[in-house]
């Protein structure tokens, strides 16, 4: 997959002093974002920056002539309905395409939710959280992927970030709850009852 992993060779790695780190192999870096000096100065916004943004606007079904209008051949403007920042947001919020992609979105998420809940709660049982993130991961990635907005990696990312926020309040609450046995068993023990 371009940007995040490639096969290679022995004689590959050897010529890198069998050094593994991954960007000596695959170039993650961002691409290069094309500028329009003219355009800039002139005000429009170039079709060739709109074009690099395709892949967004087509997973929403969106076309450009939604904010945009023809400026000239290499610029658009934007439509008579923008005048400032806000109103970008607010045309795309309102948008059937995009409610509809962020209602699927909603829809997959909490169902995977709701099926997974079980699981979680159970966790107190079962102990076996290294089993659960990984299921947690995989069948997330099954449920979010087919939307087409996010891809396999951007889930994992969204995944591991919700992850360790819980994972930091577990421990907070493992710890609060240990405080208070402390304070309960000293309680107990100057009364005699330990």
């Amino acid at each position: 997959m371009p940007k995040y992993c490639r096969i290679v060779t022995i004689d590959e790695i050897a010529d890198q002093e069998y050094n593994l780190n991954i960007c000596r192999y695959v170039n993650n870096s961002p691409d290069l974002k094309p500028h329009d000096v003219t355009a800039h100065l002139t005000g429009g916004v170039p079709k060739a920056e709109v074009s690099a943004h395709a892949e967004v606007f087509s997973r929403y079904f969106l076309s450009d002539d939604v904010i945009f209008t023809k400026w000239d051949e290499t610029c658009y403007d934007f439509i008579s309905d923008i005048s400032k920042k806000e109103d970008i947001r607010e045309i795309i919020e309102v948008n059937p395409h995009v409610i509809a992609v962020e209602e699927e979105m909603n829809i997959s998420l909490a169902s995977w939710w709701e099926e997974k809940t079980a699981r979680l709660s159970a966790l107190h049982e079962t102990n076996n959280l290294f089993s659960i993130r990984e299921d947690f991961m995989i069948s997330l990635k099954k449920a979010l992927v087919p939307v087409g907005i996010l891809d396999s990696f951007q889930v994992s990312g969204i995944f591991v970030n919700w992850w360790e926020k819980y994972r930091v309040s577990m421990r907070e609450i493992e710890a609060e709850r240990d405080e208070v046995k402390e304070r309960l068993d000293t309680y107990l023990r100057e009364l005699g009852y330990i």
